[in-house]
């Protein structure tokens, strides 16, 4: 499983293999061998929270890359913002920026049937990334409590194959619903090998905590991740710790 956090910082890390929050505009993507580059368009940071008042979404979708999101953009955007990356999504010119705004409109969306079928209907194009969309739909699940974003995940998840079920698996973790994490557990019971049964157990129980804590309480003192490395994996099942 993914895991994304909501840190932000304003350079971009040394390397972007998802060991450290970043926020890196293409040209220090491009250029990543020097660690310290200063993003053109960056939100301040206050009381530890970022501040986007003076960005417009369009320039947070499209000027910089987003690795990991602060969930205090909510905050700041409303739905026509949402509209505008219904808008932006469309565009196959703008497939760099997909999941930024993918995400974006999982953050900022109130649940409207409309945000959820754009999503759908993003991850079924042949150059959709599809973790993202259906990542966006467990934010709208879970921040805006939408049955239908979860009946799609929960759908994708026990009737896709390989890489559509494991993105709907993702979408199940952050949507932070007993009926995703029981379904998460289920998929362990049948997973043809130790590595995704572990997986499966380890996304369940984040699932989980979610449920309890809430996305913004889970990232704010996220819990410890186990290292997905082959040689690190325990060879059968793992008893799963849901007193964090």
């Amino acid at each position: 499983m993914q895991h994304f956090r909501t840190a932000y910082t304003t350079t971009c890390p040394p390397d972007l293999d998802g060991t450290l929050p970043g926020v890196c505009s293409p040209t220090s993507l491009a250029r990543q061998a020097e660690p310290s580059i200063a993003v053109e368009a960056s939100a301040t940071v206050k009381d530890g929270l970022s501040d986007f008042t003076d960005i417009p979404i369009e320039e947070l979708a499209l000027n910089i890359f987003i690795d990991r999101i602060p969930l205090e953009v909510e905050l700041f955007y409303d739905k026509e913002d949402v509209a505008v990356l219904r808008t932006l999504l469309e565009q196959s010119d703008l497939v760099q920026y997909h999941r930024t705004i993918a995400t974006l409109i999982g953050i900022l969306s109130d649940g409207s049937d409309e945000d959820i079928l754009a999503l759908v209907d993003y991850a079924d194009r042949d150059s959709a990334d599809g973790s993202a969309a259906m990542m966006a739909l467990g934010y709208i699940s879970h921040l805006t409590a939408s049955d239908l974003a979860l009946s799609i995940l929960a759908d994708r998840f026990q009737t896709g194959t390989g890489r559509s079920a494991q993105d709907a698996g993702l979408g199940l973790v952050l949507a932070g619903n007993p009926v995703g994490f029981e379904l998460l557990r289920e998929g362990a019971s049948r997973a043809s090998s130790a590595e995704v049964q572990n997986d499966l157990l380890r996304g369940a129980t984040e699932s989980e905590r979610i449920f309890r804590l809430g996305l913004h309480e889970h990232y704010r003192n996220p819990p410890v991740i186990v290292p997905s490395d082959p040689d690190t994996i325990p060879k059968g099942p793992v008893e799963v710790d849901t007193t964090n």
